[in-house]
């Protein structure tokens, strides 16, 4: 919306300033019209060769080709020989199904053609089996995602009902090896079928016929049932021809036991072992070999076998089993019985194989229709809700753009708005600082014309009386000059005449008096004029502040007089005392010593406290109070609280003294700048 209400001009600008920075130049050559020229040209000019054109899209095209070409054999090689990758590459990858179904009906397993295994497969993958070689491939289903679901679950289901089968056939393949314990052919059912389940999985009737073959491997007589009438079976099933049935055996008469000792009729003895003393051991009977032939089940299954393979693997197992049962002549009694079940259930399970997958056909695609429709209404539902929403959305944010645009507009005109009052007020302005410079310029004009006719008319009276104002303005200037100077002198005279008389009744003064007054009447001065010294009246204010002018100064000769009749015999009798626990006996000794030790006068070195105080009383009677002072202040212990009261009155003489020069040295600097 901005970029729609820019002004024309500005966009014109931003054009301008964006190709500002482009210059084209063109070198143009001027060549005669010779030919010899011309050829030079030529040969100068280097040919220029065309740039070979970049062809992205084919070169993108070709290699893309490449890579899906190489993912999809990639894809096909692991989706026939696993088979995660097989439900992956078919349920997610394009056209994948259909590859992988081609790649198996020409034969393409492990990368390579071959022919299609004998062992069992997957249901999912339906491939023959040499039982059925002469029937055709079916065609593998193409149906969606969830048809395969359900296929594989009712698969799951088949495929256990078929280890149950395979389980009966391996329970009996193991009772007729108790029979006799020899050597296993190759084709024996424990190669091919998985360990044997307990008889509670059996079909109803096999566990009769499994008591009847344990019978028959102990030795016991066979009791045949009566014949049980058929069951009625379809009219397709009725022309299939039936096997002959195992024609009766008639066994031996037992053998007589040997005189004096019977059979022993007892539990099987360990290998080794011998019966007890009376008894003997009952030798094998000896069964004739029938001839008759046993039943085949996989001829009576064979139209199960192109769907299911594993029920034509089940019957070729069972048919190797009979075959194994003939060559044994002790297991050949009634097994055709067995088999004839084991038929008889192989039929019925394919069957019922053919029927679930039908119902299971028929649920899914009603259960698919009804979720066709339902999912059909729901993305009716949804578009509409969806378009709806969407309608909503489109009237909020045309009336969120409408407002958005309302408020940008009236921004827009009030900043406009202030901008022309902005631009007004300074155009204003500027008129009026004009008006009033031509103003001045006017008047100047005015003035000058004005002098001008003066001077013509007065002859010069005019030049005339601004030198005379000019010389009494040089003239004002040294009066103020020369009364500034005597004003200065005057408080320089001042200052000395305070500074004297605060001198006389301070240092000067041979009796201690108060000082006050004179020190108010030089601080007055001194901080009188504009110019006054800040060290001066610092010193002076410091010295204000303490007790001294109401005390007043011990004259130095009296601080002399003090210190060699008061202070200093005091301090000679206890100078033997120690700093700390002096006691009274201590002072006593130190002042009986003391009396008899010599005394000290003159510079004499040393840091004790004798030495001290005669370098002291040397330093008073050369008028010296700050190095005697000094001096007598680094004393420690009892001699330093004898001094106390001396020393105090001669630091206050000190500091008025130190003052006082402070302020001499300034009114001296004063003087100087003065002159």
């Amino acid at each position: 919306m901005s970029g729609l209400r820019r002004p024309l001009v500005a966009q014109a600008c931003r054009i301008s300033v964006r190709n500002a920075g482009r210059i084209r130049v063109t070198h143009v050559k001027y060549l005669s019209n010779s030919p010899t020229s011309w050829n030079a040209a030529k040969t100068a000019a280097p040919e220029v060769k065309p740039k070979k054109k970049r062809r992205f899209i084919r070169t993108t095209l070709v290699y893309s080709t490449l890579l899906v070409l190489m993912g999809y054999a990639v894809g096909t090689a692991a989706a026939v020989n696993d088979e995660r990758a097989h439900d992956w590459f078919t349920e997610h990858v394009p056209f994948g199904e259909e590859i992988v179904d081609f790649a198996e009906s020409q034969g393409f397993v492990g990368g390579l053609p071959r022919a299609a295994p004998t062992q069992a497969v997957s249901p999912r993958r339906q491939r023959p089996t040499p039982s059925s070689p002469s029937e055709p491939r079916p065609e593998p289903p193409k149906k969606h995602e969830k048809v395969e679901a359900f296929k594989s679950r009712v698969e799951e289901r088949v495929k256990e009902k078929k280890e149950r089968i395979k389980n009966v056939a391996a329970q009996l393949g193991t009772h007729t090896e108790k029979g006799e314990p020899r050597e296993l052919p190759p084709t024996h059912i424990s190669r091919t079928l998985p360990a044997p389940l307990p008889p509670a999985h059996y079909s109803p009737g096999v566990e009769d016929l499994v008591a009847e073959v344990k019978g028959v491997l102990k030795g016991d007589p066979i009791v045949f049932p009566p014949p049980a009438p058929e069951p009625a079976k379809p009219a397709a099933k009725e022309e299939e021809p039936h096997p002959p049935a195992a024609p009766q055996v008639e066994m031996e008469p037992p053998p007589e036991p040997p005189k004096g000792k019977q059979w022993y009729e007892g539990p099987p003895l360990p290998l080794g072992f011998e019966p007890p003393p009376g008894y003997a051991i009952k030798p094998p009977r000896k069964v004739p070999k029938s001839t008759a032939g046993l039943i085949l089940v996989a001829p009576s299954v064979a139209e199960f076998t192109a769907s299911e393979p594993l029920l034509s693997e089940l019957a070729g197992t069972v048919d190797n089993l009979a075959k194994y049962l003939e060559e044994n002549p002790k297991a050949e009694r009634s097994v055709n019985k067995i088999l004839e079940v084991a038929k008889d259930d192989i039929a019925h399970l394919g069957q019922k194989i053919e029927t679930i997958q039908k119902e299971s056909k028929e649920q899914l695609e009603a259960h698919l229709e009804k979720q066709k429709k339902e999912y059909s209404l729901k993305l009716l539902e949804a578009e509409l809700s969806a378009q709806d929403k969407l309608d909503s959305q489109d009237e909020e944010w045309r009336k969120y753009f409408e407002q958005e645009r309302l408020s940008l507009l009236q921004k827009y005109q009030e900043k406009l708005d202030s901008e022309l009052e902005a631009q007004k007020a300074l155009i204003n302005a500027r008129l009026k600082e004009e008006v009033i410079a031509q103003g001045i310029e006017l008047q100047r004009r005015w003035i000058r014309d004005v002098q001008l006719h003066v001077e013509e008319e007065r002859g010069g009276r005019l030049a005339k009386l601004e030198e005379v104002a000019t010389g009494l303005k040089k003239l004002e200037r040294l009066t103020l000059d020369n009364a500034n100077y005597l004003d200065e002198n005057l408080r320089l005279h001042a200052v000395w005449s305070a500074l004297r008389a605060l001198t006389n009744a301070t240092v000067d003064s041979p009796t201690r008096k108060p000082f006050r007054d004179e020190l108010h009447v030089l601080k007055s001065v001194a901080s009188a004029a504009g110019t006054a010294d800040d060290a001066m009246v610092a010193a002076l204010e410091s010295l204000e502040k303490s007790d001294a002018p109401d005390v007043g100064l011990e004259p130095l000769a009296d601080l002399t007089a003090w210190f060699t009749t008061s202070v200093a015999p005091r301090v000679n009798s206890v100078s033997l005392v120690p700093e700390y626990g002096g006691g009274v006996l201590i002072h006593l000794a130190s002042s009986l010593i003391s009396s008899f030790r010599f005394r000290r006068t003159g510079l004499v070195e040393g840091d004790d406290a004798l030495s001290r105080m005669a370098r002291a009383e040397y330093y008073l009677n050369e008028k010296d109070l700050d190095s005697a002072t000094r001096e007598l202040n680094q004393l420690q212990g009892p001699a330093k609280e004898l001094l106390a009261d001396w020393l105090a009155a001669a630091r206050r003489r000190l500091e008025v003294q130190q003052a006082l020069e402070v302020v001499q040295a300034q009114a001296t600097l004063s003087s100087l700048l003065v002159l």
